[in-house]
């Protein structure tokens, strides 16, 4: 078993005093504002079982499966990102939280549930979690909700509201599909990943500002998208990530996904795997390789996965195929 403070300092939260800040509402800072600063803590009182995590540009995942070492847990949290958690697995029963400068308060929580907690809040406490715990933690950049307002908003511009519980089934869903990832990963993960963290971040700046983001309706511009998608065509072997794209796009990651739905209809995650898929068939049918190694040069690491990606997509095996063809 591994010591807490190891999953702490691979978060970049080492143990340290916190600044308080006195603010709990939303609330948008003057344009050209320097926002406070603050010294990072993730402390949670037990020991790291399993950690399985997936970082990318604006963002990190982490699953991670906890031991407590007493009856009550001490835990204190405050990044310079914001936090969603989702409760997987031995939810407490009861929890003593502080908010910032807030008053103490007596609450519980259930398998299920997810928190939001602010970029630059400190929130504290404790809990009596059961013999094992197991939490998703999504942290967000704060630039990358601003920029769902504006795409040339200054740089940690929104003060979200602290929400205990979000009580949303669709965002509960998605943190599920994304414990699911990240629990069986495969050599496709990172972009679905980053597409679905985009989701999140987006629904969850929906619920908490009652804002909607900026409306992506026409997509991309047309020479926009032909350059992503020669982009893709050439680097299918390759791995290809969101901020890849968005690069390409001249857009941020959230943005692109929406824009590049609205123009083929599909996800780019959705649209890589068909190329991909696309593009083994035309090998398959060439007959030159083995089917490992068309694998790699379509991009799906192994001829297992593969061959799972095939069935699904075009209902028979990668072998069939080719003696059908």
């Amino acid at each position: 078993m591994k010591p807490e403070h190891q999953y702490s300092d691979a978060l970049g939260t080492p143990y340290l005093a916190i600044p308080r800040t006195s603010s709990s509402r939303s609330a948008t800072r003057p344009a050209g504002t320097t926002p406070p600063t603050v010294n990072e803590v993730r402390i949670f009182d037990a020991d790291v079982l399993v950690k399985r995590s997936e970082e990318w540009a604006g963002g990190k995942a982490v699953l991670v499966d906890r031991q407590p070492r007493a009856e009550l847990t001490k835990f204190a949290h405050c990044l310079k990102r914001h936090t969603i958690a989702l409760h997987v697995e031995g939810a407490n029963t009861s929890a003593t939280l502080k908010y910032d400068d807030g008053k103490q308060s007596v609450t519980g929580s259930t398998v299920g549930q997810v928190m939001l907690i602010p970029a630059r809040h400190h929130l504290e406490g404790f809990a009596d979690y059961s013999s094992k715990v197991r939490h998703l933690l999504l942290t967000l950049d704060p630039q990358m909700l601003d920029r769902e307002y504006d795409d040339t908003a200054d740089f940690d511009t929104l003060d979200l509201p602290y929400r205990p519980n979000l009580n949303d089934g669709v965002i509960a869903g998605q943190m599920r599909v994304l414990q699911s990832e990240l629990d069986r990963p495969g050599p496709l993960s990172r972009l679905f990943v980053e597409s679905l963290c985009c989701e999140i971040a987006v629904r969850s700046l929906r619920i908490c500002t009652r804002r909607a983001p900026m409306r992506i309706s026409s997509g991309l511009a047309p020479r926009r998208l032909r350059l992503v998608k020669d982009y893709i065509e050439a680097n299918l072997s390759n791995s290809i990530t969101l901020a890849d794209l968005a690069a390409i796009a001249n857009v941020s990651c959230s943005h692109f996904s929406r824009a590049f739905r609205a123009s083929t209809g599909i996800g780019a995650h959705r649209y890589i795997v068909r190329q991909r898929i696309e593009q083994a068939k035309q090998l398959l049918t060439e007959g030159k390789m083995s089917i490992a190694e068309i694998a790699l040069a379509a991009g799906f690491g192994n001829q297992s996965h593969l061959t799972t990606r095939f069935r699904r997509e075009v209902g028979t095996t990668p072998a069939r195929f080719r003696n059908l063809a």
